[in-house]
Parts: C-alpha cells; sequence; structure tokens
C-alpha cells in the first residue's frame, strides 16, 4: 500500500505518509489519545505510556476515501483505536476487556485481527 504512520520525536505531529507520491494526511496526535482513557486508569506523570506502537490500514487512501487507519496504543497495556477522515479525534474500541501485548494487526476480508503475546487472535470488528 505504500503508507507509513509516522510521528515527531515530541510526539505533537502523527501523519499517514506515502513516500512515492508524498503525501501526507495528519491524524490526532498521540496526546489526544490521552483524553479517550477513563481518569481511574490513568497514572499520573506517565504521560509516556501514551505512545503508539502499532498501525493498520483498512484500505489504501491513494485509491478510496473509503479507509480507516487503526492503532494500537500503550498505556499500561495496549488500546485499539481508529480514526475516520474528518474526526477531530480517535475512537476507542469498544472492547469487553483491554488486552496486553498487541504484538499485530491486520485487516483481512472487511475485519480486523490482532494478535497477541498469548498466542491468540482476536476478531475487534
Amino acid at each position: 500500500m505504500g503508507w507509513l504512520l509516522t510521528q515527531s520525536l515530541d510526539g505533537e505531529e502523527v501523519n499517514l505518509f506515502n513516500p512515492f507520491s508524498d503525501t501526507k494526511i495528519h491524524l490526532p496526535n498521540q496526546f489526544a489519545l490521552r483524553a479517550l482513557q477513563n481518569p481511574d486508569d490513568l497514572i499520573e506523570g506517565h504521560e509516556f505510556y501514551n505512545y503508539i506502537n502499532l498501525a493498520t490500514l483498512s484500505a489504501s487512501p491513494s485509491f478510496t476515501s473509503d479507509y480507516v487507519p487503526v492503532i494500537s496504543y500503550n498505556t499500561d497495556v495496549n488500546y485499539l483505536a481508529y480514526w475516520l477522515p474528518g474526526d477531530i479525534n480517535w475512537t476507542l474500541f469498544d472492547m469487553d476487556e483491554r488486552h496486553a501485548g498487541v504484538c499485530n494487526m491486520t485487516y483481512y476480508i472487511g475485519e480486523l485481527k490482532s494478535g497477541l503475546l498469548m498466542s491468540k487472535v482476536v476478531i475487534v470488528a
């Protein structure tokens, strides 16, 4: 697909970037993820927890406007969030349980599949 998720060292800028076409799509930054957290889950002084560690796309933005970037990001465990073009912030996936150790994600035949370190595959959406 040719798209990369890039983020500045300070975390202020997060983009989808296509190095072949030099196209950049701005996404909400990693600090916007903090606003999604349940206040009881926040650990004071641990802003470094909110970093994006994995990303996948449902489709290539080069060919369709109907694409969804999905990220896994760390707090004390992994959360999954998605962004729709035009949204202001990320949206958390409504999951029954939080999963530690998301090691891979992919879209396959319209479903987001997430591999966990516990050798478990979860169909998220």
